[in-house]
This record gives structure tokens, C-alpha cells and sequence, in this order.
């Protein structure tokens, strides 16, 4: 694992070593720097062996312009490709080359007084922000940022209602006032303009413009198989042994079957479970492993383990998650850094085909009732998640309960989605709205890094 950090800076002053001091658990203390004007920016790898098998990441100049990249590219056209061949192709092409880029990555470019702040399209790599009186500042991860002499670290009551009717922060806000995300498919731009810093957001990648062609049963069934294959092929080392998360359910064990096709090292396979009186899947789980001849581990989670690695957990995680079975995917991950350091799991592929939880919004669509308010749709979406949307009103004190606006913290999240153009269908723009809602969707998936050099995610979204 990796980290960029840095910043552009109004008083010449050089932040990397506060916010470097946050993330040795990402980037160790051998720390790269590079610093121009005013822009300070780091970047660090812990397990430098393990983590740059692409060489993607690092650090490149080129005539006074500078480029930081974390993570790694993926596509057939990445394999050779370095933080300086990125930076003079988008010397030489501008933005329109970075749109072609896909893989999981965060990257920094700075050119004087101006620059970018870029997020891969899937966001399987965050980035925080903050811009202070004293400069733009910016981390993998936001602890970094809660660090700085300028930084006041106080609770957003909009977030907070937004994260317990939605189970988490949808757009570029946090649970932090004056803390932001940039959102997945997102860049930051940002100009030093006099004595002031600009900043703007622009999305890049629009995954609903994909064109939709009529092709046979047959045709579709082909190129999911292909594409499947080539994102395995492409996050697969070579010369390592590889694991997987197998549930026994349909998408982790897809993703077993194409992993043992292509890899010839061994293959651990983890099923978590939680003792025999609870349900579990671990007959099918097995019979998965031992179909593709996997090292096979049944990983028992009991309660006192998550209690002693909860404040763990929490300082991993950095925002809330509304899913529970973060904490027993943490477990699991620690126990499968005994044997490996590449992992791949099934996770992200119900939302590619549709989503079941989008079954409810279909039937309200298809079948509701005649009388329908102006927010019907909206007040239907915030029900099927089944959080505390129907009860907010009893959580807080009427007081407290004045600093929300129902429509504009709530409503206004998703009506764009409902009323946009494109895309034309309902469904798709359900599929559109789970694409973009949550900036923080991957964090649940990042708090494993701490125990993988990659944590690999074989689904296209």
C-alpha cells in the first residue's frame, strides 16, 4: 500500500512531515518529496517490493511540472506505463488522456500555479481535502488532514443526518465540517489567482453515457466473460501466491473459478463464520475450494475479538460505515496476511447487474398508487434503505432537529437522479444513483489495506 499527500500553500510553509506522520502505516518513513512555489507533495510506499509490481506509482518532473501517482493503472495500454510517460502525455494530449486512465489511482499534477487533483472513475483509491486560510491541503486519508494547526475538527449536523437515513455521507461531504471527498470519476482543479486559491470540480467519467447496443443473448454472455477474464488477468501477480474471500456464494466463487483458471501459484480461499448455532455457507464454500484444489481456511469470528480490535477498527475506517460486517471482514483479513498479500473478493457484483435492493423502487415504480406527493420518489428511496429515515424525528431533540432541512439535506440528494435526462431508464438511473451516491462507498474495502499491499476488486463498476 501506498500514500500521496501534500499541499499548495499560501505561506510557504511545508506541511509533508504533519501529514506524513498520520500514514507511516500506508507509506513507512521513506518518503519522497517534491516541492515548487508553494506546492509540497509526498508520497511513500511501505511495502515497496510487494506493492510496485506495475510500477505506476511514484514520482516524475518534466520542465518544472510535477506528477505524483498512488496506486496502479490497468487496460492493455498501462503495462509499461510510468508516472513521467503519464506526465508528458498529458503534456501533449491535456486532459482528454488522463479521461482515458482506468485502474485504481489518485493522482497529483502541479504546473506552477496551477494543477489537478484526480480520483480513479470506480473511487477504489480515496482522497480527502480541505482548503484552509492557509492553503489547499490534501491526503489519501483524512487523518492526516485532522492534523494541521489550522484544522477544527467539528461534527457536521447535516452529515450526521445524511449518514444514519443513508448509512453514509453521500457526495463530496464527510462527517467533518470543511473536510471533503472528492468524489470517484471526479478532478479538483486548482489556480493561484493574486493573493487567492481557486478551486473547482469536474467529473470526468460518465458511465451512463455508455451507449446501449441490441445485441444477442449469446453476445453479452461472451463479452462479460471476456471482460471478466481481462480484469483478473489484469490485477493477478504473477509470481506470488494470491488469496480469496469465498463466501460460497455465486460472486466469490466466480471470481475462485477464473483465479485458479489463470493463476499458477497457490490459491488460499477464507469462509468466515460465526459457530455453529448461527447460519452459514461454509458447505458450499468448501466444495468451491475443493473443486479448484484452493488452501482452504475456515475463519471462526467471535465477538471478544472485534471488541479487542475495535478502536482499531474505528482509526482504520477514519468514517463511520453503516455495514456491520466491516468488523468481521477485518478479522478475516488479518487472518489471511499469515499467507498472503494479494486478495480478491466477490464484493460490488450485485450492484453491477441491477442491485436487489433496487427490487422495492422497481415495484413502487411499476405498481405504486395513484395519489403521489412531490417527493413520492424520493421519500420512497429513503425508505427501502431501512435505516432511521421513519424515525429521525424521534432521535433527536427539537432543538438539535432544527439544524436539518428534510429537503435540502435529504430530498435534494437524489432528485437530480430522478429527473435527469440521461439516463432515460428507471433503472438506470437507480444504477446511476448507487454509482455516485457514496464517495465513501470503498472505504469499507480500504480498511483492509492495513493487511493487504492490494486489495484487488475483480467487478468493472
Amino acid at each position: 500500500m501506498d500514500a500521496l499527500f501534500g499541499a499548495i500553500s499560501q505561506h510557504q510553509h511545508n506541511p509533508l512531515a504533519t501529514l506524513a506522520a498520520q500514514l507511516t502505516h500506508r507509506c513507512g518513513s521513506d518518503i519522497i518529496k517534491q516541492s515548487q512555489g508553494g506546492v509540497y507533495i509526498g508520497y511513500g510506499a511501505a511495502h515497496k517490493q510487494a506493492w510496485q509490481r506495475k510500477h505506476h506509482s511514484g514520482m516524475a518532473t518534466i520542465a518544472g511540472n510535477m506528477i505524483t501517482i498512488a496506486g496502479f493503472f490497468t487496460g492493455i495500454h498501462s503495462l509499461n506505463l510510468s508516472p513521467k510517460m503519464v506526465l508528458r502525455n498529458y503534456l501533449e494530449q491535456g486532459e482528454s488522456y488522463l479521461d482515458q486512465l482506468t485502474g485504481a489511482f489518485v493522482l497529483a499534477i502541479s504546473q506552477r500555479d496551477k494543477g489537478i487533483l484526480m480520483r480513479d472513475g470506480a473511487g477504489q483509491r480515496s482522497l480527502y481535502y480541505t482548503l484552509l486560510a492557509s492553503g489547499l491541503y490534501f491526503a489519501t486519508e483524512p487523518k492526516a488532514l485532522h492534523q494541521l494547526p489550522d484544522f477544527d475538527c467539528q461534527l457536521d449536523n447535516k452529515s450526521l443526518e445524511q449518514y444514519l437515513c443513508f448509512s453514509f455521507v453521500p457526495g463530496k461531504y464527510t462527517m467533518l465540517k470543511d473536510l471533503y471527498t472528492l468524489p470517484p470519476g471526479y478532478r479538483l482543479h486548482w489556480q493561484r489567482q493574486s493573493e487567492s486559491l481557486i478551486i473547482d470540480t469536474e467529473r470526468f467519467y460518465f458511465f451512463e453515457n455508455l451507449e446501449k447496443q441490441q445485441q444477442s443473448e449469446q453476445h453479452w454472455k461472451n463479452d462479460f466473460s471476456q471482460t471478466f477474464a481481462d480484469c483478473v488477468t489484469e490485477r493477478l501477480p504473477q509470481d506470488q501466491p494470491v488469496g480469496i474471500f469465498l463466501s460460497g456464494g455465486l460472486d466469490s466463487s466466480i471470481v475462485t473459478a477464473e483465479v485458479a483458471r489463470q493463476h499458477q501459484h497457490p490459491i488460499h480461499t477464507y469462509s468466515l463464520h460465526f459457530g455453529k448455532a448461527y447460519r452459514h455457507e461454509l458447505e458450499f464454500a468448501e466444495m468451491v475450494a475443493k473443486r479448484y484444489n484452493t488452501v482452504h481456511h475456515e475463519v471462526l469470528f467471535k465477538p471478544k475479538k472485534m471488541l479487542r480490535r475495535l478502536r482499531e477498527i474505528i482509526w482504520q475506517l477514519d468514517e463511520p460505515s453503516g455495514d456491520p460486517i466491516t468488523a468481521s471482514n477485518y478479522e478475516l483479513a488479518a487472518h489471511a496476511k499469515q499467507d498472503v498479500n494479494w486478495i480478491f473478493n466477490g464484493e460490488g457484483g450485485d450492484p453491477c447487474f441491477g442491485g436487489p435492493k433496487n427490487y422495492s423502487m422497481l415495484l413502487q415504480h411499476w405498481y405504486g398508487g395513484i395519489e403521489r406527493g412531490p417527493y413520492f420518489r424520493e421519500h420512497a428511496y429513503l425508505q427501502s434503505f431501512k435505516r432511521a429515515y421513519d424515525e429521525i424525528d424521534a432521535l433527536f431533540t427539537p432543538e438539535f432537529r432544527q439544524s436539518f432541512n428534510l429537503e435540502e439535506d435529504l430530498f435534494h440528494v437524489v432528485r437530480p437522479y430522478f429527473q435527469c435526462q440521461q439516463p432515460q431508464g428507471f433503472l438506470d438511473k437507480l444504477m446511476a444513483m448507487k454509482k455516485h451516491r457514496g464517495s465513501n462507498l470503498y472505504i469499507y474495502y480500504f480498511m483492509l489495506y492495513p493487511y493487504f499491499y492490494d486489495a484487488s476488486f475483480t467487478n468493472r463498476i
